[in-house]
């Protein structure tokens, strides 16, 4: 009935979207948290080497000053030892906060990647991305069949769709009762739906495909950017690092902050930028943008044909065929999103 029908389609509807949005803030979690993990285990890093070289380096000045100390020591003026007094504490006060700070980073790194691999790890169990497949292939398939209602034809196209067979049932099911609801209506009038179909099917459809294409056509190009992006400021950041470095070799001088924050930059950018490759092929962009591009030229085509129809026989032909089209995209779809 029309009733069940459009419950049907408004459930499966809000079952697929919700999957969806459970999906991507999944997946973003997961990108988000190695990302971070990943930034903290470099600075992890970088605070054990100042922990390690700072207590080294007050060592040599001691020995190196040592003498000079004992010799000045009877002129020097008192405030001079407040002041060394002052700039020794807060040195030690320093390096005791770097210590102190390289569990936390770690622990922080530790609790990071653990969420990570959890949500990982239910995204499978729950079986998300199939369940999401799977909602939207079922809507899709009664939007279809509402599309085409109420023209008594048979829906080959149901079982031309490059589906598993498991579908197959719902497919004979939904068959069955397309061809008992519109029995009635089989010497009706083909022109008026013919009217209806262009304007409230493949008009829509079309405004859809639009929508979605430079929505997902911005996205994967934002993606592409960022990549590009983070790996020429990791490859700037690599390359005056190792100036840096060697010219602090042929000085016989050491490196300074500066030189551990460029190779903070050349760890964590490179992540970054596959990071961003990785959401782009998680949401599909650059196979949906492809498919819909191809999809609209289709339906801008059809939207001039169908007017022409000037028999029944024709009309029904171009609906499957269309339908085809249409359900064929969705199909692909399912195809390579539900192993992802």
């Amino acid at each position: 009935s029309e009733e069940y029908s459009v419950a049907l389609k408004s459930l499966v509807d809000t079952q697929a979207k919700g999957l969806q949005r459970l999906f991507q803030i999944a997946a973003a979690l997961i990108l988000v948290t190695h990302i971070l993990a990943t930034l903290l285990a470099t600075g992890a890093m970088a605070a054990h080497a100042l922990h390690e070289h700072h207590p080294q380096a007050a060592d040599v000045s001691a020995h190196a000053l040592h003498a000079a100390d004992q010799e000045s020591q009877i002129s020097r003026p008192a405030s001079s030892h407040h002041e060394n007094g002052d700039e020794e504490t807060g040195s030690s006060h320093s390096e005791s906060l770097v210590g102190q700070a390289i569990p936390w980073l770690l622990g922080m790194e530790l609790v990071l990647l653990v969420v990570g691999l959890i949500l990982h790890s239910r995204l499978h169990r729950w079986k998300a991305v199939r369940t999401w497949a799977n909602a939207r292939v079922a809507a899709e398939l009664v939007r279809s069949i509402r599309a085409i209602y109420p023209r008594h034809v048979y829906l080959e196209h149901l079982f031309q769709l490059p589906l598993p067979r498991r579908f197959r049932p719902l497919l004979r099911t939904l068959s069955v009762l397309h061809l008992r609801s519109t029995y009635a209506n089989r010497d009706d009038s083909w022109e008026p739906i013919r009217d209806s179909y262009l304007k409230n099917r493949i008009h829509d459809q079309i405004k859809y495909y639009e929508d979605h294409y430079e929505h997902d056509k911005g996205r994967g190009w934002w993606c592409q950017k960022f990549f590009v992006l983070c790996t020429l400021l990791a490859i700037l950041a690599t390359a005056t690092k190792m100036v840096l470095v060697v010219s602090a070799t042929l000085s016989s001088g050491v490196t300074g902050g500066l030189t551990l924050i460029l190779g903070i930059f050349a760890i964590v950018l490179p992540v970054t930028a596959v990071g961003a490759l990785s959401w782009a092929a998680a949401m599909d962009y650059q196979a949906r943008v492809d498919t819909y591009g191809e999809t609209l030229n289709f339906l801008h085509r059809r939207k001039a044909y169908l007017p022409l129809a000037d028999t029944a026989a024709e009309f029904d032909r171009l609906l499957i065929e269309t339908e085809s089209v249409l359900l064929g995209e969705v199909a692909n779809w399912f195809s390579r999103r539900v192993n992802t």
